[in-house]
């Protein structure tokens, strides 16, 4: 995670060929806005039980904004 300014960012790179999830300690957010990306498959969902899943397709890249 960035932050500046009060906002805060999620900074995601999948290099591999396969599609890959990362579970991440919950961000404390009820949205997560794709900002900048190469694949509009990619995915940031905000959990109910303290971690987020952020979904990469293979070679793919994405910043989420949080809000």
């Amino acid at each position: 995670m960035r932050s500046a300014a009060g906002e805060k960012y999620i900074i995601a790179i999948n290099p591999s060929d396969k599609k890959v999830e990362a579970v991440i300690s919950s961000q404390g957010t009820g949205k997560a806005i794709l900002t900048i990306g190469n694949n509009p498959k990619s995915t940031y969902k905000p959990g109910k039980k303290g971690t987020d899943t952020i979904l990469l397709p293979p070679v793919s890249a994405a910043v989420y904004k949080l809000e």
